[in-house]
């Protein structure tokens, strides 16, 4: 008597079920999909290389293997081709698992310039970034957090929207409390041919003359504020800038969305390592703040100073 044929359909129908919840999960949680997909990825590449890197072993050496291991072993190297295959997704989802996989982005970067950020895994797995935690907000602290990801795209959009405004070498002030959006509105100013004057907000305690004093030296084009800030940061420079027009942004403003602004983001290719980056204001303690030029190439060299300091590694004089 012929055996009954066996019956796919419950196989087939969870199979598709499947394909919908990975479908759904990919339009609603790109990111997550995308990382998920690469671990998966990765794991049965080095499962599938293991086995054929086993099986040469097994003919190199003429041993003899128990019958499962070796099918084991042979099912899993007959995979290679597929995933030769399967590996093209990769290529398409590569901008949601990394933003700095944009030759465009790392290649102007001094830092990662010597590398390739799809193979460092701090970045492609998408860390955080900035962890800041508010205790003046609430008293068991209010975390505020930034992947490299999320950074990325902030500063990027920023960046674009300051370069409409200024022309190169103009200064762009920061005037808001220190949390992520400054470390955001910092790098932001870094992406673009200006000079930025890292400050504070105008009701810091004791300040008030010191950040009128640099206000009016450094005349800036550009103030990058919070929106909590905004209409301190107005009153002060209404009173302080009489001369010019003064553009006010609210960092917090360009964390999310503006993806259209984000895009037309241009490197100014006529930044070079030697030009002003930034000024660091004396204290004005003893006398009337002044300004110190720290070029890009200063603040590249502190960068990988403090990478060396924390690696426990030869400190980077930046004469290079």
């Amino acid at each position: 008597m012929a055996g009954k044929a066996p019956d796919f359909t419950p196989a087939l129908v969870a199979g598709a079920a499947a394909w919908v919840l990975l479908l759904l999960l990919a339009i609603f949680w790109p990111h997550a999909v995308a990382r998920s997909y690469l671990f998966a990825y990765t794991f049965w590449l080095n499962t599938a290389i293991g086995c054929l890197g086993m099986l040469l072993l097994l003919h190199a050496s003429g041993g003899a293997w128990a019958r499962t291991a070796r099918r084991i072993c042979e099912a899993g190297s007959l995979t290679l081709p597929a995933l030769a295959v399967l590996g093209i997704p990769l290529l398409i989802l590569a901008p949601q698992i990394v933003p700095w996989a944009d030759a465009r982005i790392w290649a102007h970067d001094p830092i990662q310039a010597s590398r390739r950020p799809w193979f460092n895994a701090d970045i492609i797995y998408l860390r955080t970034a900035i962890t800041f935690v508010d205790y003046l907000a609430s008293r068991d602290g209010m975390r505020d957090e930034a992947t490299f990801g999320q950074l990325e795209h902030w500063s990027r959009a920023l960046a674009a929207r300051i370069q409409e405004l200024t022309q190169p070498g103009d200064r762009v002030a920061l005037m808001c409390p220190q949390r992520t959006a400054y470390v955001a509105g910092f790098a932001a100013t870094m992406r673009t041919a200006c000079v930025g004057v890292p400050l504070f907000a105008p009701d810091l305690p004791g300040q008030a003359d010191r950040l009128a004093a640099v206000a009016v030296d450094c005349q800036p084009a550009v103030v990058l504020t919070t929106s909590d800030k905004r209409e301190l940061v107005d009153d002060f420079l209404a009173a302080q800038l009489t001369d010019g027009q003064v553009h006010v942004l609210n960092i917090d403003e360009f964390r999310t969305g503006h993806e259209e602004l984000a895009a037309s983001y241009q490197w100014p290719e006529e930044l070079s390592m030697d030009d002003i980056a930034y000024l660091q204001y004396t204290s004005g303690s003893t006398r009337t703040p002044a300004g110190v030029c720290l070029t890009h190439r200063n603040l590249t060299a502190n960068c990988f100073q403090i990478r060396d300091a924390g690696q426990g590694g030869r400190v980077h004089r930046g004469d290079g």
